[in-house]
């Protein structure tokens, strides 16, 4: 330490060369301790004289001195050769990276890291340090490039559980955040990764799958893969992922079988399907539209109980939630298409997010012109009416539509609707009027004639 005391003196007093060569001497038998005190002061010495900066002594000492004097850091950096500025060496690049972050320049930062993950590769090095994964979290956490490169260190590791993790959020990425026009070379840039894989385990699975979105069925051998799949996958946008593979080799009828599969799955959202696959929409809304009269009320059961009085009425209505209430301002405020409005309402029945939904149903029954479309939005409307438990608007509104209907099915499914709202309201006289009215019309309306019973 007297030393090291010593040099500093030598430097505060300008006597560089006096401290170049005692900071030499001192370096042949310093302890990795004080070689990490001396090699900046030897350093600075240097570029005092205008003297050329040993590459091996800067690198040693940039990253340790990066926390205790920046500035100094940089400087040492900037007097070093071209060669080391330019080096693939990991202690330079991760400095190169402190340096581009705290010049804000984001995309060299981008580039130094993308380096970085390279050189492990090269070098059979499958570890991400910390600080470089810290990095990417900051400041390209959805970054698609980069990740592409982890999954493949992950590969490196034979890490087949968290690679399969990766891949399948690649995958997701991939159709959800790309266009059209990049989608396809993000695949084929994943499954490139995964045929360097030799030892893939189930990630095989996940390669055929690859290479039948990149290159559809080409071959009878493809629909094997097609069928692996469909059994391997039970995530539901990887269904709905097999599903456009159905549509595009126009295999329509499995298509429609399997958007019924889907719509059971416990992950189902129409919204996803929507947003990310306009093109499959209308298997599901064609399923979904209209709500089956027979399964409107299933679940759960609305029967009244002999002993129950008006009260009941009042305190069945759920208030509106925060999130509701934010829905149902963003659909008003939005210029949707009357279709579009009920593809939503539906989604939002399904999403058991009935105010949102009767709201959507609402606007379209409001402004429509043509009956079929003000009808539909009417039994939407309804539909959700009754689940919220705003009975006597969902009454004002069955009898309301009655004067659109022009077929026995539309006037059967509203009498219904209407006789639930009056057993809802606890009016049970009028409930058995209508549910009589509706068997005399069709004696084979199961849920007419169960009600009648209950009612006596």
């Amino acid at each position: 330490m007297d030393l090291i005391s010593s040099i500093r003196q030598m430097m505060a007093e300008e006597h560089f060369s006096a401290a170049e060569e005692a900071a030499e001497t001192a370096l042949i038998s310093a302890t990795p301790g004080n070689r990490s005190e001396i090699i900046p002061l030897y350093l600075t010495a240097l570029i005092q004289q205008k003297k050329y900066l040993p590459d091996h002594l800067a690198s040693e000492c940039l990253i340790a001195l990066w926390d205790i004097d920046n500035e100094l850091a940089v400087e040492i950096f900037e007097h070093t050769s071209d060669e080391l500025k330019a080096s693939s060496d990991f202690r330079i690049l991760f400095f190169r990276m402190k340096l581009s972050e705290k010049r804000g320049r984001i995309q060299e930062l981008h580039d130094l890291i993308s380096s970085y993950h390279l050189k492990l590769f090269e070098r059979s090095l499958p570890s991400i340090p910390e600080p470089i994964r810290a990095l990417v979290q900051k400041y390209f956490r959805a970054d698609f490039q980069l990740k592409i490169q982890s999954f493949a260190l992950t590969l490196l590791r034979k890490d087949i559980s968290g690679a399969e993790s990766e891949l399948k959020q690649l995958i997701l990425d991939a159709f959800e955040k790309s266009s059209p026009k990049t989608l396809k070379e993000k695949l084929q840039s994943l499954s490139s990764v995964l045929a360097l894989q030799t030892e893939k385990g189930h990630l095989e699975i996940f390669q055929s799958f690859l290479s039948l979105l990149v290159n559809g069925v080409t071959e009878k051998k493809d629909y094997k893969k097609l069928a692996e799949a469909v059994i391997y996958f039970d995530d539901f946008r990887f269904g709905v992922m097999l599903m456009s593979l159905f549509v595009s080799h126009k295999l329509d009828s499995i298509a429609t079988d399997y958007a019924q599969e889907l719509a059971t799955h416990p992950q189902y959202d129409f919204v996803y399907v929507a947003k990310h696959f306009p093109d499959l929409k209308k298997y599901f809304v064609n399923m979904t539209q209209p709500i089956p009269r027979e399964e409107i009320h299933e679940s759960p059961d609305l029967t009244l109980e002999e002993d129950e009085d008006k009260s009941f009425v009042m305190s069945s209505m759920p208030q509106h939630s925060e999130d509701e209430g934010l829905l149902i301002h963003l659909v008003r405020n939005q210029n949707f298409s009357d279709e579009s409005l009920l593809d939503l309402a539906v989604s939002f029945l399904q999403s058991e997010l009935p105010r949102v939904a009767g709201s959507a149903a609402m606007i379209v029954h409001e402004r429509a012109t043509d009956d079929r479309i003000k009808l539909k939005a009417a039994y939407l409307a309804l539909t959700a009416l009754l689940h919220a438990g705003d009975y006597r608007k969902a009454l004002d509104l069955a009898l309301e539509s009655m004067k659109l209907i022009s077929s026995q099915d539309d006037l059967l499914s509203f009498l219904y609707c209407e006789a639930e709202a009056y057993l809802r309201l606890n009016r049970k006289t009028e409930a058995r009027h209508v549910l009589r009215k509706i068997v005399s019309i069709d004696s084979r309306y199961r849920m007419a004639r169960e009600r009648l019973e209950k009612l006596g």
